[in-house]
């Protein structure tokens, strides 16, 4: 898979045809690909390349949904945002991540006086040293201080499914009320 390219495949249409009871949700802009479940279970069966990308990325989304459910039972809501923060900013270039309050509060489980409350504290703290509207800028290291051990353990789970070299794809954050379905109030107000 070139980098910078997102392919989003549903993993339950290799188990047959049948409608998917999930659904995607892209939170940064970038590109992406898509085929039809019925071509891609076509390829499945001919090509041992994407049966092993399926299965890889499958052990990763598992790995992923157990972390997070023991996360999200653990820890407080500031060590999760920072968690959810650093998963997102891994993937792309610079410090700002477009995130509204709307989408941190989907993100966590939460509403969004909760979100908004957290997001005064970080602030309060240095984590967020400067805001746009639409794009918050983060400053890592003082956000590591309110996160929680599960991202570094999830981070180095998912290193040893995924080399290094192949999990930052070069995507830039699209432009403050650029991001697709971007609504409500943002996290920089």
């Amino acid at each position: 898979m070139p980098i910078g390219v997102i392919l989003i495949w549903d993993m339950l249409s290799v188990l047959g045809p049948s409608r998917s009871p999930t659904t995607a949700v892209v939170r940064v802009a970038g590109i992406a690909s898509l085929i039809s479940a019925s071509r891609f279970h076509a390829a499945f069966g001919q090509s041992s390349a994407i049966k092993h990308a399926v299965q890889t990325h499958t052990r990763a989304v598992l790995m992923q949904l157990q972390h997070v459910a023991a996360c999200n039972a653990l820890q407080p809501v500031e060590s999760r945002m920072a968690r959810w923060l650093f998963h997102i900013h891994d993937r792309i270039e610079g410090n700002f991540i477009p995130l509204t309050q709307e989408a941190l509060s989907e993100l966590l489980g939460v509403r969004r006086t909760t979100v908004t409350l957290v997001v005064r504290k970080l602030r309060a703290s240095g984590a967020f040293r400067s805001a746009r509207r639409g794009l918050v800028e983060i400053d890592r290291p003082r956000l590591e201080e309110s996160a929680c051990e599960c991202y570094k353990v999830m981070r180095c789970q998912y290193h040893q499914i995924f080399p290094l070299d192949t999990t930052k794809p070069h995507i830039r954050a699209a432009p403050a009320g650029k991001t697709p379905g971007d609504r409500g109030s943002h996290l920089a107000e």
